[in-house]
């Protein structure tokens, strides 16, 4: 096979991988309705077709000839489109617009024209970059800079897709090497083993791959500086940068996004307590006719470290809208409630829904529920979108509770306590408990305690590192928010042989309206106990929150919330996302479908990604422009031995565009004998101009006017001949994007 033809195949392949990652990384991150293998396809006959107009571009002519004949006939024949086609065409080029700046929600009928589009944008951009043979640094730190976006708008496989693109960008780079390496032999007259393209392209695969394998294993969760003054001034002038994932918050992770977790402003790292700042933004609209305060759970952490909550890895069940899911309750009458949900500035993967759910409503939508009954999908929750819940909450005897034994209704994970829980905090529990024989009663005497005793503020003292949580809070600090009391009942309760979890999620309280806007300062904390035929029960161990109730009227709570209480939260609320159970999205195309709605920010990804590389483009041809001038001037300014020189070197830049390159220890004059008979007849009298610069780099005579102008013209004919050889457009792309 010609050699020049499986370079080409070569190219082609490594492209459609590069360019494969990155559809990858946005379909992801847009939830797109495209199936994997259709990507592919469609990436592969986008960059064949690409690379074919950059290559031969005498084939662009043939296209436009046929799509005008083609248009020609259709209006002879009186031929138009459909009126559907029309009418989605027109659709798609209203939308688009609103997407870009934010105003429109991804919406899934356009997905492969604008998936066709975005990837045109990309596969032109890398094949003009791999084809004129330059560059290919720009193109790892482009893909790497790329990449790096998608992680911190949680793309949870983004560093996969990396990987792909890495491996795929380096070989190109390292062949690159090659060939320049092959033409210093060649013009050195070397000899070279015959096999040595192969063993070149073979070791450096192995190279390259053994390389990126180690650092998938880096490590990532640096602990991260943090200055508050900084993070708030940033967030005022770029707003949606507040969402991005920006801490190291362990926390569980599904699908493709992320699911909710309270990560407080004023905490260190995942580290429990110090002073937190409230968001005022709205997290979520909740519509209900209830009249209740209602308990919207997020997450559910099972593991305590004696510093921070984890989340156990629970396995899943996948549902669909018309699912029935099994409720954590029987035998016990119960009655129905309707919540429609609203996301409005909360990135997540999280339902939120108090956690009797029953079902999840919303068109086409696929949902997983985990053991712990949070429900969750595979990609992140539109700005938006809505679904409606449907919870039926168990009407509770006291009495009956009373009855029950809790230590052998859950795992063992729900008793865990960490070594270093001290001997006073297991003993306070005991003291607290030790009047009442029932494990309610006990559990309610623990909650009482702590809303009595101890002091509801946003601004604690910071937890010493040597403390463990609890013990600083029971008897140094003695003063905190949610996360403390609740995390001081959860423990308080272990310790004292009861199973229990704690949640966090956000607290609609009930406002004399149907409409609830859950802001940032509800985002909250609490414990839950499983009361086996009455299921998990909320206890509510914060002094600045209503007491929970088990009426069946749907009362308004007795303890009403003080308006001088603010409901706090760890706000500003961001997701985490580990990427423990990741998703395939095509599993949902064969389940019906996704929701309408897809994923959105303030600014959306894709006018981010083109504004990105619009800057980056700018920012490069501004810097070249400038560098070319400054050499101009500085030529122009300069004479005797350093006009040589730079002269020289001015002429060196543009004819190595040309493969025109000088060896090492090679002269001018040795350089300029073998180079040229490759130019035209018009540039012969080069060895007068090599003459002049010897005579000005070896002599302390001046450059005369006549001497310059021979020069200059000289240099201007060469420029055109170098522009003349790669073309008009490739010259362009050379001298103010590639660089010289």
């Amino acid at each position: 096979m010609n050699k020049r033809l499986l370079e080409f195949i070569f190219f082609i392949v490594l492209i459609t991988v590069m360019v494969m990652s990155l559809n990858l990384a946005i379909a992801d991150s847009t939830g797109m309705d495209i199936r994997t293998s259709d990507l592919l396809k469609y990436t592969f006959l986008v960059v064949l077709t690409t690379a074919i107009l950059i290559k031969v571009p005498i084939t662009l002519l043939a296209v436009a000839a046929v799509a005008v004949g083609g248009g020609l006939f259709a209006y002879v024949k009186k031929w138009v489109l459909p009126s559907d086609v029309l009418l989605y065409f027109s659709g798609f080029f209203t939308w688009l617009p609103q997407y870009i700046v934010g105003y429109e929600a991804f919406d899934l009928k356009y997905s492969l024209v604008f998936a066709i589009i975005y990837m045109l944008l990309v596969t032109l951009i890398i094949c003009l970059i791999v084809f004129n043979k330059k560059s290919y640094g720009l193109l790892v730190a482009l893909g790497g800079s790329a990449f790096t976006f998608f992680w911190f708008i949680y793309v949870s496989k983004a560093r996969l897709y990396l990987f792909y693109y890495l491996f795929a960008a380096l070989v190109l780079y390292s062949y690159n090497v090659y060939e320049q390496k092959k033409l210093e032999w060649m013009n050195a007259e070397s000899k070279t083993d015959k096999n040595i393209e192969i063993k070149w392209v073979f070791n450096a695969l192995i190279i390259i791959l053994i390389s990126i394998m180690i650092s998938q294993f880096a490590v990532l969760d640096i602990k991260p500086l943090k200055w508050d003054w900084l993070n708030e001034k940033t967030f005022q002038a770029f707003p949606f940068i507040e969402n991005w994932r920006n801490d190291n918050y362990d926390n569980l992770g599904f699908g493709f996004g992320s699911t909710y977790g309270i990560d407080a402003a004023g905490y260190k790292t995942s580290r429990l307590g110090g002073p937190v700042k409230l968001s005022e933004k709205v997290m979520l609209i909740a519509e209900t006719d209830s009249r209740e305060n209602i308990y919207l759970r997020g997450s559910v952490k099972d593991f305590y470290t004696g510093s921070s909550w984890r989340k156990t890895e629970k396995s899943n069940v996948q549902y669909t809208a018309d699912s029935e899911i099994p409720l954590p309750f029987s035998n016990v009458s119960a009655y129905t409630r309707e919540i429609t949900i609203t996301h409005q500035n909360l990135t997540t993967t999280t339902i939120f829904a108090p956690n009797t759910l029953s079902k999840v409503q919303r068109e086409s939508i696929k949902y997983f529920v985990d053991e712990d009954n949070e429900a969750f999908l595979s990609r992140n929750i539109s700005k938006k979108e809505k679904y409606t819940v449907i919870i039926k909450i168990p009407d509770v005897d006291i009495n009956k509770l009373k009855e029950i034994t809790t230590a052998s209704l859950s795992p063992d994970i729900y008793k865990q306590l960490p070594d270093n829980i001290s001997q006073r905090t297991r003993k306070l529990a005991l003291d607290i408990t030790s009047g009442y024989n029932n494990d309610y009663d006990k559990a309610k005497a623990i909650e009482k305690y702590l809303r009595d005793n101890f002091r509801y503020t946003l601004t604690p003292s910071v937890v010493p590192k040597d403390s463990e949580f609890v013990d600083y809070f029971l008897f140094e600090g003695k003063e905190g928010y949610c996360v403390y009391f609740a995390t001081a009942m959860s423990v308080l309760l272990r310790a004292v042989d009861i199973p229990n979890r704690y949640v966090e999620g956000f607290l609609a309280k009930y406002e004399n309206s149907n409409i609830r806007n859950v802001k940032g300062t509800t985002a909250h904390s609490w414990v839950e106990v499983n009361f086996g035929d009455y299921g998990w029960l909320t206890f509510e161990a914060t002094p600045a929150y209503p007491l929970t109730g088990y009426s069946r009227q749907g009362e308004v709570p007795t303890a009403p919330i003080a308006e001088s209480d603010p409901i706090e939260s760890s706000a500003p609320i961001k997701p985490i996302d580990t990427d423990t159970r990741a998703k395939d999205l095509d599993e949902e195309v064969e389940a019906g479908g996704r929701t309408d709605l897809q994923q959105t920010k303030e600014i959306s990804i894709i006018a981010r990604i083109i504004l990105a590389i619009l800057a980056i483009l700018l920012l490069r041809i501004s810097y070249l422009v400038l560098k070319r001038t400054y050499n101009e001037l500085k030529l122009r300014k300069s004479s005797g031995k350093q006009y040589s020189t730079e002269y020289f070197k001015d002429v060196l830049r543009y004819l190595k565009k040309i493969n025109v390159v000088l060896l090492n220890e090679e002269t001018m004059r040795e350089y300029w004998s073998r180079v040229k008979y490759t130019l035209d007849q018009d540039y012969q009298n080069g060895d007068d101009i090599i003459r002049l610069l010897e005579k000005l780099r070896y002599s302390n005579e001046n450059i005369d006017d006549s001497a310059r102008n021979e020069l200059e013209e000289y240099r201007k004919k060469l420029k055109k001949f170098v522009t003349s050889r790669l073309g008009t457009i490739k010259a362009l792309i050379s001298y103010y994007i590639i660089g010289l």
